[in-house]
């Protein structure tokens, strides 16, 4: 058995898409879509300037699109230059904290511009695919509001927020199930989340939605998320799995590859 590893940084399911078209060149004879994560809600001007976004930061994303995918990469870049200017990181941190998405943008972005999009190009995905007579499977990816391995880093430097200490002692005893039971009702009673709690909601709408999606469209779809109980420790980041998860991923594949649980 030959497999080939076409997972890039940063795709989401449309670029995955266009990533597609190379990969049925290689006449494979199973697809596996594991995603879904980097597919982040886009938001409009009026949206971001009533969720407290600085005004720098909406000139600066101005020249593309609004998007919590961009705040995210945003965060990112700044964390990265903290190896040479000690004074970013601290100041990113604190807008994650204070910058708020109010209850009525999120349950209204989550499906329009969230969950559908990839589910449609699931489906695409799915045509494609079978148009070559191969099988196409869906995985459901885990995900976690903050990676562990750059809060061991902020950690090691000294100088991580001391709310991310917190939010990381928060997450001890969580798992993807628990804590979107918590931040729902966060949600429901405070009527509006963070920028962390707000990526993970919508994460977990998908993942939650996709059961019934995949029976509905007869997508063969593998529920990794499930299988492992959404532990969190099995990631190194807030999406990129350690060796035991890893390990766990390759034995459900393996699993589903055995002749006769297909």
């Amino acid at each position: 058995m030959e497999v080939i590893n076409l997972g890039l940084p940063w795709y989401n399911s449309q670029d995955n898409l266009n990533l597609l078209n190379f990969a049925l060149t290689l006449n494979p004879d199973l697809v596996v879509s594991y995603g879904g994560a980097n597919n982040i809600v886009d938001l409009s001007l009026a949206q971001l300037r009533e969720s407290g976004y600085p005004q720098w930061l909406r000139w600066v994303v101005a020249l593309k699109r609004y998007s919590l995918f961009l705040y995210k990469a945003h965060i990112q870049l700044k964390t990265f230059l903290d190896r040479w200017s000690h004074t970013s990181a601290r100041s990113v941190q604190s807008e994650t904290f204070e910058v708020f998405f109010p209850r009525a943008l999120i349950e209204a972005e989550a499906g329009r511009v969230f969950v559908k999009p990839f589910e449609q190009d699931m489906l695409e995905m799915k045509r494609r695919v079978e148009a070559q007579r191969a099988q196409f499977l869906l995985v459901s990816q885990l995900r976690a509001p903050l990676g562990q391995d750059w809060l061991r880093l902020q950690k090691e430097r000294g100088q991580s927020d001391a709310r991310f200490l917190d939010y990381e002692r928060y997450l001890d005893d969580m798992t993807f199930y628990t804590f979107h039971e918590v931040v729902s009702r966060k949600l429901a009673v405070e009527g509006r989340l963070n920028i962390i709690d707000t990526i993970q909601y919508m994460h977990a709408r998908l993942v939650l939605d996709l059961n019934v999606f995949a029976k509905e469209n007869k997508i063969k779809y593998v529920d990794f998320v499930s299988l492992v109980n959404g532990k969190f420790s099995l990631l190194t980041t807030d999406v990129h799995l350690t060796e035991d998860g890893n390990e766990q991923l390759a034995a459900v594949l393996g699993d589903y590859l055995t002749p006769g649980n297909r």
